[in-house]
């Protein structure tokens, strides 16, 4: 793992958390990092960067697993050729929500303001590199996600720590001036466990983990970072969320 030569990076700044009827972000949790200076931003993919539609649940049931299992660490502790087979139905899966792959509401704007910052993105999601690789090719050829953590890529992954401080190694900044931003509470977890800033994004399809996860900021669309990080506003934006 190296630093990436020459890079080059933009300052952000935590906000102070504000209350509205958009946002269940709690002063208590805001607080911790409230003032904190950013150099990075590191996203979640299914359900984050996307609209969700990969259903973690059927997967689990068509796995075998119960509800409470890590699908990632219980597929890679089975022995041949079950985990063949259950690999196998994970990219099916994963490959019927590519093709059905929307964009969540605010990404561009948000995107737009990063890359104006100069604040470098990075992908870190459990999925595998094809979704990804048609994510950036086919919804985001303009903007620069370096690097692009999945799976595979380093072990364990979330909810540790190793794949993000994998990242803030690449980038040569501290964990503690990064931000992850997911819809799970693997990444959540990942977070913390790093050291790095939480934001919790709540979407359609994970209401059963409302006040189970305890991230220093919680949204309900990625347009919402523009207020929290101070994004600055460019060309093409309509309102403070940012178009889609």
């Amino acid at each position: 793992m190296h630093r990436a030569a020459g890079l080059t990076t933009g300052l952000l700044r935590i906000a102070a958390p504000r209350k509205s009827a958009s946002t269940d972000a709690t002063p208590a949790a805001g607080v911790l990092a409230e003032g904190r200076s950013i150099r990075g931003c590191v996203f979640d993919m299914d359900g984050t960067l996307t609209v969700p539609v990969l259903d973690f649940a059927l997967m689990k049931q068509r796995l075998g697993l119960q509800a409470h299992h890590d699908i990632v660490k219980e597929v890679y502790a089975m022995p041949e050729p079950d985990r063949s087979v259950a690999q196998a139905i994970i990219v099916e899966m994963e490959r019927e929500a590519m093709e059905a792959m929307t964009m969540a509401r605010g990404f561009h704007g948000v995107m737009r303001a990063l890359e104006a910052a100069r604040v470098p993105k990075a992908i870190l999601t459990r999925n595998n590199m094809e979704p990804v690789e048609h994510l950036l090719t086919h919804h985001a050829p303009d903007y620069a996600f370096h690097p692009v953590v999945t799976r595979d890529t380093v072990q364990p992954t979330k909810p540790h720590a190793d794949p993000l401080l994998h990242i803030a190694q690449i980038w040569g900044v501290p964990a503690h001036e990064l931000v992850m931003v997911g819809d799970g509470e693997d990444d959540v977890l990942c977070a913390r466990a790093a050291g790095a800033v939480s934001v919790f994004v709540h979407t359609s399809m994970n209401g059963h983990l409302k006040g189970r996860v305890h991230a220093d900021f919680e949204i309900h669309e990625l347009g919402e970072l523009h207020a929290l990080l101070s994004l600055p506003r460019v060309d093409g934006e309509e309102d403070g969320h940012g178009v889609n």
